[in-house]
């Protein structure tokens, strides 16, 4: 057998194009998703490439903040995805479990909560506090800014006061984020 194909599910492209970009799409970016990468908002298919995600999450970075550091838009970028899947349907109970859970417990969950998302995620938390863990994800391209602010803003929901995750570092095979809350 060959290497996995991976895929990201057409809810993440809802829940973030659709749902958390809701009042700031332009006519602009989705052209440039239709025209550049075959994604038609209007009828999303159950699953795309990783490449394909990858590449929409960079066209929104670059037509809606490209005022921002590349860094801090694929985070923003993240936070308004989890914002927006927390209001589907599905989400609506995953981020109902998260705060059953609170912040520590769903730090346990974290690659069950992401693999909801695509078929790829794999990650390892190491509890360094109650409120303090590392987090070993095999997403080590531009999208680690991307579950960096989605991380941050899913444990605030959760009840992670003043959630902060910071990238610690990369290479190409993985990242190491830092997530702490009060």
């Amino acid at each position: 057998m060959g290497p996995m194909t991976r895929i990201v599910y057409g809810r993440v492209f809802e829940a973030l194009f659709i749902v958390g970009l809701k009042g700031q799409m332009t006519t602009s970016l989705e052209h440039r998703l239709q025209a550049e990468l075959g994604v038609n908002l209007n009828e999303l298919k159950h699953s795309y490439p990783h490449a394909t995600w990858e590449r929409a999450v960079g066209i929104a970075a670059e037509e809606l903040y490209s005022d921002l550091k590349r860094e801090d838009a694929y985070a923003l970028l993240g936070e308004l995805l989890t914002a927006g899947y927390f209001i589907t349907p599905m989400g609506i109970v995953a981020s109902a479990t998260m705060r059953l859970l609170g912040p520590n417990r769903a730090m346990q969950r974290i690659d069950h909560m992401i693999s909801t998302a695509n078929n790829y995620f794999e990650s390892r938390a190491i509890r360094h506090a109650d409120n303090h863990f590392s987090v070993l994800m095999n997403e080590p391209g531009p999208l680690r800014d991307m579950v960096r602010g989605s991380l941050q803003y899913g444990f605030g929901v959760c009840g992670g006061n003043d959630a902060r995750c910071e990238v610690k570092g990369f290479d190409a095979e993985q990242a190491i984020l830092d997530i702490s809350w009060a």
